[in-house]
């Protein structure tokens, strides 16, 4: 059987579906922390007196993704007592997560960096006299 071959116009015609659409919009949003992380999250830190090297520690954050191949076959054979149960096996780890990056969020939030940097440096410099 000869397939026909589409036109770039009727191609595109696939987004046109909803579904497609949503597909979209979830992939654009998923790759937004990329973006708050490596720009907003270093210009604060910048502007509170911490060096490059430390703020270079904070890509560490994104070892996460890249080792997403290691992690998440556990993810999907433990279930969350309670979550799974009234939301599903996803939707509970979905929950439980956004739970914990809230409470981080609010951890880090009460963190007063310069204080750490300071006290870092005093040490650093009273041990190489």
């Amino acid at each position: 059987m000869i397939e026909k071959k589409q036109s770039w116009a009727q191609s595109l015609l696939v987004y046109k579906d909803v579904r497609m659409l949503r597909i979209l919009l979830l992939g654009s949003i998923s790759g937004f922390p990329w973006v708050l992380i490596a720009s907003s999250l270093s210009l604060w830190l910048k502007e509170e007196g911490l060096s490059r090297s430390t703020i270079g520690w904070a890509g560490l954050i994104f070892g996460v993704y890249a080792f997403n191949y290691l992690w998440a076959p556990i993810i999907d054979r433990i279930q969350i007592p309670l979550l799974t149960k009234k939301l599903g096996h996803r939707r509970g780890w979905i929950v439980l997560m956004q739970l914990a990056i809230l409470v981080s969020l609010i951890v880090w939030s009460l963190i007063n960096y310069c204080w750490i940097n300071y006290s870092y440096s005093f040490r650093y410099s009273r041990h190489n006299r």
